[in-house]
Formats: C-alpha cells, sequence, structure tokens
C-alpha cells in the first residue's frame, strides 16, 4: 500500500518537475513556438521537454 504522508521530498521533486516544464514552455516560446501548447507538455514531460525544446530550431 501507498504511503501518503506528506514527505517534503516529494514538493520538492514535483516543484522541479514543474519549472523544468516551465522552463521548456519559455524556451519553445522564445523560439517562436506555442507558449501553451510547450506548457502542456512540460509539464507533462518535465525535464524531457525542456531537453527537446532547447533542440528545437527558430521558426
Amino acid at each position: 500500500m501507498i504511503d501518503l504522508s506528506l514527505d517534503t521530498s516529494w514538493f520538492y521533486l514535483l516543484g522541479i518537475h514543474c519549472l523544468n516544464g516551465t522552463l521548456a514552455a519559455i524556451v519553445a516560446n522564445y523560439k517562436g513556438y506555442n507558449f501553451l501548447k510547450w506548457l502542456l507538455y512540460g509539464l507533462l514531460g518535465g525535464t524531457i521537454s525542456l531537453v527537446w525544446a532547447i533542440f528545437l530550431k527558430k521558426k
């Protein structure tokens, strides 16, 4: 069974995941892509989306 206690390490990991997702959206927006679409990608994919956004070519 899953222990759902308030362990702060989960909050830190979730915060870093969301920060990476937001940074992915900002990078993609700077390169000419849709911010909201990339924000959704980023919040779902986290670090992978950030790396993907960094390697995008400018429109």
